[in-house]
């Protein structure tokens, strides 16, 4: 049983000559229809036409009740209205209600406005058993609009529903609202246009094995704005755009939601918030590159657990902040250009942050970048990558348990990149924390601090006039590197420096500390202070003009061995307290050493010429 209500002002003359092109004006159409099957299209052109009249009464307005009904709509002119029945309970304007409905409304014009709400299921129609896939199979929704000053207002309520909009113009708005679950909605605003909007809701994406889609893209152009926000379980977001000065927002709230998508222009900017509400099934996902532009901003908030995140940005002064809170957390980015900024923020167990890794293409490549990375927590890891020049990386771990287990890699500059003016400040502050750094290039620093016991720190520097400053507070730490060959002899597990230049100032304050370095080239220095019992110092110079000064005031039973080959090199070295040896080997000319020891059992051995 059908019912239909044609509620404009048409005459018998006028549908007798319907099949010829009129343009009007101030035309206002309504309809209501129910039943299944029903088929409505209103075709206006003129300006400030209606279909739809906005009144709470559903039976004077532009509706259809009832499944698998066919509504197309196409209005050209500027100032054209399309819209539904607004009864005060429900949001947006109901034009369709029931299931498996599709409408089609298309627009040419300025300052048009659709106001759209289906309520049902499968409207669109979209296809449930490939709803997790996001792949609808039938007709799909579609709102058109070309011109300028648009505006779109979408809400659908029910399941497994699909609509596409499409906007071509400037200063265009798209507003859509999705509730329950295995909706997908795709909106698209045109090349070219500036100073649009996209606003996409969704919520309520349960059970787990159906969530919300979303897509939006906005080409070239300036200004633009894309804000999504989704609820529920295994939602998606991807959203694209080319302008300049863009702006993408996303909050996505629930378990094993994703982001992905890229921005193409300069001074554009990516805010991406997801947290975990549920427990995680396959973990929180943002997936995020910007390119081939300047000034651009990527800020990410996550928190839960098994989280991960992966983004990259191509050009100058551009910058990446994360923060992820909870555990099982990982982190990936690369920057290629010039001084551009990555900032890190960790807390809790087992995170990880990469800024380049071998074969991955990960790293910040140019010059004057910095990384800042701090961790809270236990089991954490750090990887860090810089080729380039005045590049800074500055490196804190932090713990407030024991067995923290935090690690951290660092590279500046390759053989196949050098890098010049580098620094790296690390400061870790657990227990059995492992720091490795490697510097290839002239000037570069390196500055530690590690406050717990059972630390390790794995030093290399490749070049002239590099400085290495390492404090350790605790017990049993080490400073030591990879296996060295020097003169076909190996020393195994030292800490290095090859180049002219060179200087090392480490000091210890705690028991069982040990010092293993090896120097090679000319004018080099290395300082060692070890204060407390039980202290090794092991180290190797070849070349001219080097100089070792040594203290050990650890009261008994330090040990230095000490090894110089060249010519006109210094050691000065002091022992206090008992039991104390110190061994030192010069094999050149011009050498000289000085030992002073305070205490009793203690032993000192200087040999000096050349080595037979």
């Amino acid at each position: 049983m059908r019912k239909q209500f044609l509620l404009a002002s048409v005459s018998i003359i006028a549908a007798m000559v319907a099949s010829t092109a009129f343009a009007g004006d101030l035309n206002t159409t309504n309809i209501n229809q129910t039943g299944s099957g029903g088929q409505v299209t209103i075709d206006q052109s003129g300006n400030n036409n209606t279909a739809g009249t906005a009144t709470t009464s559903i039976s004077q307005s532009l509706v259809q009740a009832g499944t698998a009904e066919v509504l197309s709509v196409t209005q050209s002119g500027d100032g054209n209205t399309f819209q539904g029945a607004t009864p005060g309970s429900t949001p947006g304007s109901v034009v369709q209600s029931g299931a498996s409905n599709a409408a089609d409304v298309t627009q040419s014009g300025n300052g048009g406005t659709v106001t759209l709400s289906q309520t049902g299921n499968g409207n669109g129609v979209f296809n449930n058993q490939n709803s997790y896939a996001f792949s609808p199979t039938g007709p799909v929704d579609v709102i058109n609009q070309s011109g300028s000053a648009g505006a779109i207002s979408l809400t659908q309520t029910g399941s497994n529903n699909t609509f596409g909009i499409s906007q071509g113009g400037n200063a265009n708005t798209i507003a859509i609202t999705q509730t329950d679950i295995g909706n997908e909605v795709h909106a698209n605003q045109g090349a070219g246009a500036s100073n649009d909007t996209i606003t996409i809701m969704q919520n309520d994406g349960t059970p787990v094995t159906a969530g919300n889609f979303a897509s939006a893209t906005q080409d070239s152009g300036s200004n633009s704005v894309t804000a999504i926000t989704q609820s529920g379980s295994r939602n998606f977001a991807n959203t694209t755009q080319t302008s300049t000065n863009g702006v993408i927002t996303v909050n996505q709230t629930g378990a094993s939601n994703s982001l992905s998508g890229a921005q193409g222009g300069m001074g554009d900017s990516v805010t991406a918030t997801q947290i975990n509400t549920g427990s995680a099934i396959g973990g929180n996902n943002i997936f995020f590159g910007q390119g081939n532009g300047t000034g651009s901003t990527i800020s990410l908030n996550q928190n839960g657990m098994a989280l991960s995140a992966q983004v990259s940005q191509s050009g100058d002064t551009n910058s990446i902040t994360s923060t992820q809170t909870g555990s099982g957390n990982s982190f990936a980015t690369s920057q290629d250009g010039n001084s551009n900024v990555f900032s890190n923020t960790q807390s809790g167990s087992s995170n990880s942050v990469r800024v380049g890794q071998s074969g991955n293409g990960e790293g910040q490549v140019g010059n004057n970048n910095s990384v800042t990375n701090t961790q809270q927590g236990t089991g954490n890891g750090a990887t860090f990558a810089q080729v380039g020049d005045g590049n800074q990386i500055i490196n804190t771990q932090l713990a407030g348990t024991q067995q923290s287990n935090n690690s951290t890699n660092i590279t500046q500059g390759t053989t196949h990149g050098s890098s010049q003016n580098g620094f790296v400040l690390a400061l870790q502050e657990g227990n059995f924390d492992n720091l490795t750094v490697t510097q290839a290039g002239t000037s570069n620093s390196f500055n530690s601090s590690q406050f717990n016991s059972n630390e390790t720190i794995n030093v290399a520097q490749t070049g002239d006039s590099n400085t290495i400053k390492n404090t350790q507070f605790s017990t049993n730490d080490t400073v030591t590197g990879p296996t060295q060959m020097i003169n076909g002899l190996s020393f195994p597990g030292a800490a290095a420096q090859n180049g002219q230049g060179n200087s090392v100032i480490n000091s210890q304050v705690a028991a069982n500390e040990t010092l293993v370095f090896s120097q090679t080239g000319n004018n080099n220095l290395l300082n060692n202070s070890q204060a407390t019992v039980n202290d090794m110092l092991t180290t190797v110079q070849m070349g001219n003009n080097n100089v070792i000064n040594s203290t050990q005031n650890g009261f008994m039973l330090a040990s230095a061995t000490i090894t110089q080959v060249g010519n006109s090199n210094t050691v000065n070295g002091t022992q206090t307290g008992g039991n104390n040896t110190a061994t030192v080997g010069q094999y050149g000319n011009s050498n000289n050493a000085t030992y002073f020891q305070n205490g009793s059992g203690n032993t000192v051995t200087i040999t000096q010429g050349f080595k037979h």
